[in-house]
């Protein structure tokens, strides 16, 4: 649709001026179906199983498979039927026997699976330099993790693609909890050790707001985000 057609239909009250048929039809507009597979988000809420492990992985596999939907109070009949089912990925698959004993030996005693903490976070366990920082600056990190974007939108005129987040002068450091002198200094750090890379969009003489690439961290590789595959 043209533009003016969009505008059109925007005016009209009824819900099925946006509806994804063509007018008095069932049929998808190709256009908006097109649009509509390429934001699609996945559905996280749906039990996802690991499978298909070679031999020597795969009862260590249904046993953690069996944690995990004990963990989410499925009933052990259940779990059991669900292991047999992921157990037919595996290659080769394991005996039915092995399958039961191993969601069995799951749903024994008090342990329950640990789930980890969203990706995005989880490496700052192992990463040096976050252990370096005060406080005040993991603090800020966390801020930029946190505001990074995971895909790309418009603001201001100005394309922000993944791994970058907009950076004001007065509203970031007052957001954030910081000093203004005391957020440039630890953004400026953060520039001088390679963490980030800025980037500031002046109108006139003005300057407006500074774009803020991360480098140390890609935050597209989180597994349950969806992100463009076009420009």
């Amino acid at each position: 649709m043209e533009l003016e057609d969009i505008k059109l239909r925007a005016k009209i009250p009824e819900v099925e001026s946006f509806e994804m048929g063509g007018t008095g039809t069932f049929n998808p507009v190709p256009v908006l179906q097109h649009l509509w597979e390429q934001t699609e988000c996945p559905d996280n809420s749906k039990l996802k199983l690991p499978g298909g492990v070679p031999e020597g992985y795969r009862n260590g596999n249904i046993h953690d498979t069996g944690l995990g939907l004990k963990t989410q109070q499925y009933c052990e009949e259940n779990a059991i039927e669900i292991g047999r089912s992921q157990n037919q990925l595996n290659d080769p698959p394991l005996n039915d026997k092995e399958v039961v004993t191993a969601i069995k030996s799951a749903y024994k005693g008090d342990f329950y699976k640990k789930f980890p903490i969203d990706p995005v976070l989880r490496h700052l366990k192992d990463f040096t330099y976050w252990h370096k920082l005060t406080q005040k600056q993991k603090l800020a990190y966390v801020w930029m993790l946190t505001d990074t974007n995971v895909r790309e939108n418009i603001y201001n005129g100005e394309r922000i693609r993944r791994n970058q987040f907009v950076y004001g002068k007065f509203k970031t450091p007052e957001r954030w909890g910081f000093k203004q002198d005391t957020l440039r200094s630890i953004m400026d750090k953060f520039a001088n050790d390679g963490i980030i890379s800025r980037r500031v969009i002046s109108r006139g003489k003005k300057n407006i707001f500074t774009i803020v690439t991360l480098l140390s961290f890609d935050v597209s590789t989180h597994q349950d985000t969806h992100t463009f595959n076009e420009e």
